[in-house]
């Protein structure tokens, strides 16, 4: 059973799809799969419903070697496109996405790939975007031009579609996997949730974090940014959080030594940038702390 938004449900069952009201569990609506079509082994993968909710894509074969990605039209109740071979894939993906028009396919796995499936030829658009370790996640950029990747490799990566091309730098999220990420509503900010019961928000186009980093003291099931700028997070036990994602009133000074500190670097009286020593770190560190410790949340699970 897969949700296909808030207030539908998605199932597959006796070669037929139903589609269920959230709100009361009532059938909204069945769509038979014509039997020419249908195989000894079908399924519905997870995130492989279109995000409009009229079509989805149905793994179907005999064995892994000949099973096929293809994508079920559910106002026709006919299959439409070009299958693609799953095997391509290597291996099950931990995640699937529909592009945001719905034309495009995107999954990510243990493999250490990420594979741009196009539902109309059937073809891989990009093969994989480099190599970080186990993906657990992705999520398209609403104009469809780029992808983030979260992972065991502990970074969040922004990559160019078209180029299968790494964009900037990697998103360290530290204290464990980057569990998954999530694009805002208008693409100017990206929010991830990690093993270590940590969320934080990062700026698109710099790749700097916008936020402190956010502990929580149980795990954290999801991180999103709402249309209005504001985080939400869901984690144990039963407790939602959410945040204003508003500009800092830190002093200029504040911020400017807490650059130096984050990235041990310091402009010169000529404009180059050069190393901080270790003890002039260490007295900046005690400053900060002293002046304001909200900049230096505690690990989880640590005093």
């Amino acid at each position: 059973m897969f949700r296909n938004n808030d207030t539908e449900l998605v199932t597959l069952d006796d070669d037929t799809i139903r589609i269920w009201r959230a709100g009361d569990g009532g059938l909204e609506r069945s769509v038979p799969i014509p039997d020419s079509f249908q195989r000894p082994w079908m399924d519905i993968l997870p995130g492989s419903i279109r995000p409009d909710g009229g079509a989805v894509i149905l793994l179907r074969g005999k064995t892994f070697e000949d099973a096929e990605l293809h994508l079920f039209d559910l106002g026709t109740g006919q299959f439409t496109g070009k299958p693609f071979l799953f095997s391509r894939l290597s291996v099950m993906p931990n995640r699937m996405r529909f592009s945001p028009d719905g034309t495009r396919l995107a999954s990510v796995g243990p493999d250490q790939k990420a594979a741009i499936i196009d539902l109309a030829t059937g073809e891989a658009a990009v093969h994989h975007l480099g190599l970080q370790g186990n993906l657990l996640d992705l999520d398209w950029s609403p104009d469809g031009t780029r992808l983030i990747t979260a992972g065991l490799a502990g970074s969040v990566i922004q990559w160019d579609v078209a180029s299968g091309k790494m964009l900037l730098t990697p998103m360290a999220t530290g204290w464990g996997p980057a569990r998954s990420a999530r694009w805002s509503p208008d693409g100017r900010f990206i929010a991830y949730r990690n093993e270590g019961r940590v969320a934080r928000v990062w700026d698109v186009a710099t790749a700097e974090a916008v936020t402190p980093m956010l502990r929580h003291t149980g795990y954290i099931y999801w991180a999103y940014i709402t249309p209005a700028h504001r985080l939400i997070t869901g984690s144990a036990p039963n407790l939602i959080r959410a945040w204003d994602l508003k500009p800092t009133l830190l002093p200029v000074e504040v911020i400017a030594d807490y650059v130096k500190l984050l990235s041990a670097r310091q402009l010169s009286a000529n404009g180059l940038l050069s190393g901080i020593p270790g003890p002039e770190l260490a007295e900046l560190h005690r400053s900060l702390l002293a002046r304001h410790p909200e900049l230096f949340p505690t690990p989880a699970g640590r005093d």
